[in-house]
């Protein structure tokens, strides 16, 4: 960005600004202490956040065998990293969709966000990423810039608005020595998003040089692609979204598998954002990717003619090892969060069934963000892995180890009563404060703060949302009185599920 566009766009008073929720979700977020109850203030407040967020808990992605019908019940499925990325999503697609503009297609502009906000959550979960509702938050804003550059100097960017994306990138580039991604990742800056946003947005027209390094930028590469897809879908082209879609099959390395199955993933995925924004986007997505799906098997027909016996033999090895990946965490190896839910909900039946126990442990490392800001990212990831492998060390057989999200951790302990998980919690909390973590040349220690719930036959949990909203309060109950604590749902003064049933 030259100086003088980056002195408009600061002394511009008519740039985009961010919607009060969004703002106040932000402010919490840089918070150290806070927990679910805290964004379900925020949000139940704004009537239409809240029903996309119920909405959205009520998806395939997050529906846990029951519906959603209460604020308190999507956030506690949600989980806050995914409740705060969903709820920014749908209070900054209500600014963007809102701002007036003369000059510019601002429904084209809308719908091109919205489909590659939907495309971009959709690779990320294929790929078995940790956080797809960040990619589609991403995605959402990364043209956020057109908008401030059409206020900071709408006199030149009044004669750039082209018809294709690619196009109006290239005029940008000639005019101001960048294009509004770059605009658009520094207005997040401003506002104060998280760090990776903007990252995401800034990145989100380098698509050539993130194919080569789809392995290690994948999130970046979700973004990249979304919009080309999207640019195809909307346009109706059939070959582009032809090479788009030869393109995603490559990077995911599903082989005839994601052949088979990513075209009516992406067309479901479409149309649930269609729903979610109430926007028309494509008129029939799916016959649009079937047509780019038989161009796709003329070419995988062609290419796989002398495959051998032991060619197939290495192709099956190879997704079984993808599916034993997909359940875990990339970082810590723990199971990830989608596995996670499927365990709890399979443990939770087999519980119900043999009148077992069943206990359910969160753990949340103490003043992680200030291990970040002193020590740096990278010495936080392996804060991370180290606790991860204590824990896997502490419950040994006994139980499942999962990363919920950030520095959150489950752990899933089958047939053990409450005081069982009780004395495991505090072995844990004694473990990791005695404990040093090596990263460079840092030494560092840290503490976790647990909460347990336990389903049993006096239990009044109905269901695994309740198990998991339990223990996250007692969770945040330890945080509040000390961290470096172990409590137990049943010690709080109000009971868990009445505060889930009060919504």
């Amino acid at each position: 960005m030259n100086s003088d566009l980056h002195g408009a766009l600061a002394a511009c008073k008519t740039l985009p600004t961010l919607p009060t929720v969004a703002a106040q979700i932000i402010e919490l977020s840089s918070q150290e202490d806070y927990g679910l109850s805290d964004i379900i203030d925020i949000v139940r407040n704004d009537i239409t956040i809240s029903t996309k967020l119920i909405a959205s808990a009520n998806t395939p992605q997050y529906y846990r065998g029951e519906p959603a019908v209460e604020i308190s019940q999507a956030v506690s499925r949600l989980g806050f990293k995914s409740t705060m990325m969903i709820a920014l999503s749908f209070s900054l697609s209500v600014k963007v969709n809102s701002e007036e503009q003369s000059e510019i297609d601002l429904l084209s502009l809308w719908r091109r966000s919205v489909a590659s906000g939907a495309i971009a959550r959709l690779l990320a979960r294929e790929l078995g990423l940790k956080d797809p509702e960040v990619c589609f938050l991403a995605a959402l804003v990364q043209d956020i810039g057109v908008l401030a550059l059409s206020q900071a100097a709408p006199q030149t960017y009044s004669t750039l608005f082209e018809t294709s994306h690619e196009a109006l990138c290239a005029a940008e580039n000639a005019a101001f020595e960048c294009d509004h991604s770059v605009v658009g990742a520094w207005i997040l800056e401003q506002w104060k998003l998280p760090s990776e946003i903007a990252e995401l947005v800034a990145s989100s027209h380098d698509f050539a040089t993130l194919t080569l390094e789809a392995d290690s930028r994948k999130e970046h590469w979700c973004i990249a692609v979304s919009g080309l897809l999207a640019d195809a879908m909307l346009a109706g082209d059939q070959f582009e979204a032809a090479r788009m879609v030869w393109l995603i099959d490559g990077v995911c390395g599903e082989n005839n598998d994601t052949e088979s199955n990513i075209v009516p993933l992406i067309a479901d995925a479409v149309r649930e954002a269609e729903t979610l924004f109430e926007a028309q986007l494509v008129q029939e997505p799916i016959a649009l990717l079937e047509a780019s799906k038989e161009k796709l098997f003329e070419v995988m027909t062609d290419a796989s003619k002398d495959v051998n016996d032991d060619k197939v033999a290495q192709l099956e090895k190879r997704v079984s090892m993808l599916e034993r990946q997909g359940q875990r965490d990339s970082l810590t190896g723990a199971i990830n969060r989608g596995h996670f839910h499927a365990e709890l909900d399979r443990l939770f039946i087999d519980s119900s069934n043999t009148q077992r126990p069943l206990s359910l442990m969160f753990i949340d490392a103490d003043h992680f963000k200030q291990v970040n800001d002193t020590f740096g990212h990278l010495a936080g990831d392996e804060v991370l892995k180290w606790l991860a492998n204590a824990f896997t060390e502490l419950v040994g057989e006994k139980g499942l180890v999962g990363r919920y999200g950030g520095e959150e951790f489950v752990v899933i302990l089958p047939n053990a009563a409450e005081k069982d998980a009780m004395l495991l919690g505090q072995d844990v909390c004694d473990y990791v404060r005695d404990g040093a973590i090596t990263a460079g040349d840092a030494q560092i220690r840290v503490t976790v703060s647990i909460g347990i719930a336990t389903f049993d036959t006096d239990s009044q949990l109905r269901g695994t949302r309740d198990l998991i909203f339990a223990a996250d309060q007692a969770m945040y109950f330890a945080k509040q009185s000390g961290r470096d604590l172990c409590i137990v749902a049943s010690a709080l003064p109000t009971p868990p599920q009445a505060v889930a049933a009060a919504g």
